[in-house]
């Protein structure tokens, strides 16, 4: 039986003829515009002319059936297949917004051992360009392109194949209309075989110690023939070689090895393993010595403000610095545990600590107390003051400041300048006895006793970075050396030795300060270390203001024949006119402590009276234990081992004979001392052309001086951020 065109008529065969070409010639119309799966009966992945050709070719032979013609499935080919295949190649050709679908990926299997080559495939549903990719989730710009892609076959070649491995692919294709797979298309191998070869050393070990209880260790990476899966980390504890394994570290190239005891040495090594358990060599050894155990609470220092601030200022923030990470909190009362102080700094935790204060008002003292707790545990046990002012309306600025910077004492302002003691000339050493000074012999140099530790003037910066300081000397000899020692067998009260220096051991702010020594000194002896400044003019009223470091090993002896230590003289010295020597004093105000039976110090303060007839001080005020509270030590103003600010303020009389003069003293803003009826004045000593000038004046001055208890161990204060005021500063 024929098939084809039967229910045509032979007569009409050639208008049937006709209209499949004319058909034929649509198709081929649209044909450039489309792509299709159906009706590509030459299975070449296009819908070509040569399609409709077989679909004509097997309706004109009539005598042939051809099933993949049949696209009505009728059985017959006819031209309702024609008109089906024109239906469906007009549906084929819109839009593509289908994104390929990917099948038939392999290899899928298991390889015998010794492959080391395998192909891999995959097939698309339609015309695209394939990427692979060793790890899920790669952008398809990241991937790898197939060798052979761009059709519907894609495929690579894979070399380097090792026993034991697993290979795994993430496919992604893309089809011509730019619709890309947002999936991975998983395509996995493996070679058998056993992995017998284990990674390289690691190399580079580096261990550091990171705290007390912490050592850090480095290395450089592995290789594996496969890949490295972790590395192993081997401790002995001293110079040893390391065997037993502490950890296993799976990613990364380091390790922190904590909960170690203290000031001990670790050695360690690293090996590295693959996945099948191959372990490499160990790496050389490395070892590292845990830092001591922390058991010193915080330093503190640089704290801020240091001096008063402007008029009008209502909010300023306080800092200060540590040397290790802490925890600051800070109290408006001294005396305070840490536990109990209820404010912690806003900015705290590192070694910068800061916090805003406000309600600020002009003329006002402000002092903050400061203590601290380091991560170990470490507290501080003695406050640390942030003392700072507000200028009274108007602002104050001080007549003479030095803050040292310049490293020497040098700075003059508005005539304002340092001195040596005594009136004597600065010294450098080589010259008057090698930078000492003595009024007995005509030269220059230090009187000094028997086992006396003393320390003297240079120009040059010494090791401990004090600069003009030499030292320290010990006494031997009652006889005078070359360095002009002069000894005195009797104990007596002699020394003079100019024992302030320029320091970089201990500064408030920036980088120097003053350094004073005082002591080691025998039962009985005197100790000085003085810093002498004289004004740029006649003043019959100042304020002075100044840091000063008190070191915690203060121990105020009673020691007679007297028990007190200078920490502060104003007074005038005569011009000479009068004949009289320059060494005498016309006018004092002296602040001095007095000894407690435990080490610590009361306020005592004296200054001449105008009606005295001696040539000596005159004590005319006496007060200790002022306002209740001590002034250096245990319930004190003055806190050991930390900075304080000292402020005081000395006014004359008026006139012979009045009460009006002015003698305050204040530490960390704390008044220790306060007189507002002396009748501050000159002596009348036998012909002196001062007695009885008012207002009276002065014009010379020393920071601390004379320890007349002496200390029977080297102690040593600091100065720094020294102002004088002619005017009120608003305290």
């Amino acid at each position: 039986m024929k098939r084809g065109l039967v229910f045509i008529s032979k007569v009409k065969r050639k208008q049937v003829i006709l209209t499949l070409i004319l058909i034929s010639i649509f198709i081929l119309t649209i044909l450039p515009f489309i792509s299709a799966s159906i009706g590509d009966l030459n299975n070449d992945s296009k819908v070509y002319f040569s399609d409709v050709v077989i679909i004509v070719k097997w309706i004109l032979n009539i005598e042939r059936t051809n099933a993949a013609s049949d696209v009505n499935s009728d059985g017959q080919v006819n031209i309702f297949d024609i008109v089906k295949v024109a239906v469906l190649l007009g549906k084929q050709y819109s839009a593509d917004s289908t994104v390929p679908i990917l099948s038939e990926g392999r290899p899928n299997i298991n390889f015998s051992a010794g492959t080391t080559e395998a192909v891999v495939y995959v097939r698309t549903d339609e015309r695209a360009t394939c990427k692979y990719s060793s790890s899920s989730g790669t952008a398809f710009g990241s991937m790898t392109q197939f060798n052979k892609t761009g059709g519907i076959f894609h495929s690579r070649l894979a070399t380097g194949l090792q026993n034991g491995g697993t290979y795994n692919y993430y496919v992604k294709c893309q089809d011509e209309a730019g619709n890309l797979n947002s999936t991975d298309y998983f395509i996995t191998f493996s070679i058998s075989g056993t992995d017998t070869s284990a990674p390289t050393q690691p190399s580079g070990l580096n261990a550091t110690a990171a705290s007390s209880t912490q050592i850090n260790l480095t290395w450089n990476a592995a290789t594996d023939n496969v890949a490295v899966t972790g590395y192993r980390i081997y401790r002995c504890q001293g110079t040893c070689t390391p065997s037993i394994a502490i950890a296993n570290v799976t990613s990364g190239t380091s390790y922190n090895n904590i909960g170690l005891s203290s000031s001990t040495q670790y050695t360690y090594s690293v090996s590295a393993y693959d996945s099948r358990g191959n372990e490499g060599a160990k790496s050389t050894t490395d070892s590292a010595t845990t830092q001591a155990a922390d058991t010193t609470a915080p330093v503190r220092s640089s704290g801020s403000p240091s001096s008063n601030l402007s008029s009008g200022t209502t909010s300023t923030n306080i800092s200060l610095t540590t040397n290790e990470a802490a925890t600051c909190k800070y109290g408006t009362v001294s005396g305070i545990a840490y536990a109990s102080i209820a404010n912690t700094f806003a900015v705290t935790g590192s070694t910068s600590h800061s916090q805003l204060v406000t309600g600020l008002t002009n003329g006002t003292t402000y002092n903050y107390y400061v203590r601290c707790n380091d991560t170990a545990g470490n507290v501080n046990v003695n406050d640390y003051a942030i003392s700072f002012g507000v200028n009274a309306a108007g602002g104050v600025s001080p007549v003479f400041s030095d803050d040292f910077e310049t490293g020497d004492f040098t700075h003059i302002s508005n005539g304002y300048k340092w001195k040596t003691p005594d009136g004597a000339p600065d010294v450098t050493a080589g010259t008057g006895g090698n930078g000492f000074f003595d009024r007995t012999a005509g030269t220059w140099a230090v009187n000094a006793h028997v086992g006396q530790v003393i320390y003297l003037q240079d120009a040059a910066t010494n090791a401990n970075g004090d600069i003009g300081l030499m030292g320290p000397y010990t006494i031997t000899s009652n006889t005078a050396t070359r360095l002009n020692f002069v000894g005195d067998a009797t104990g007596a009260r002699q020394t003079r030795a100019h024992k302030a220096f320029i320091s970089t051991t201990l500064p408030f702010s920036g980088t120097k300060s003053v350094k004073f020594i005082f002591g080691p000194d025998l039962a009985g002896q005197d100790s000085r270390s003085e810093l002498p400044f004289a004004f740029g003019a006649n003043l019959s009223e100042l304020w002075v203001e100044y840091w000063l470091y008190v070191p915690a090993n203060y121990y105020h002896r009673t020691d007679p024949p007297s028990s007190n230590n200078k920490f502060a003289l104003i007074l005038t010295r005569d011009d000479g006119a009068d004949g009289i020597s320059d060494d005498t004093s016309r006018m004092l105000y002296d602040f001095e402590a007095g000894s407690n039976p435990d080490g610590t110090s009361q306020i005592f303060a004296q200054s001449i009276a105008a009606t005295a007839t001696s040539t000596d001080a005159v004590s005319s005020t006496s007060n200790t234990g002022y306002n209740g509270v001590n002034f250096v030590g245990g319930v004190g103003a003055a806190v050991l081992g930390q900075w304080n600010q000292m402020q005081m303020h000395v006014k004359a009389a008026s006139g012979l004979g009045s009460a009006d003069g002015v003698q305050e003293l204040w530490a960390n803003g704390i008044l220790v001392f306060q007189k507002t009826n002396g009748n501050f004045g000159y002596p009348n000593i036998a012909g002196s052309n001062w007695y009885g000038t008012f207002p009276a004046v002065v014009n010379y001055g020393y920071v601390l001086g004379a320890s007349n208890s002496g200390f029977a161990e080297t102690t040593i204060f600091y100065v720094d951020n020294f102002k004088i005021y002619n005017t009120n500063p608003g305290w």
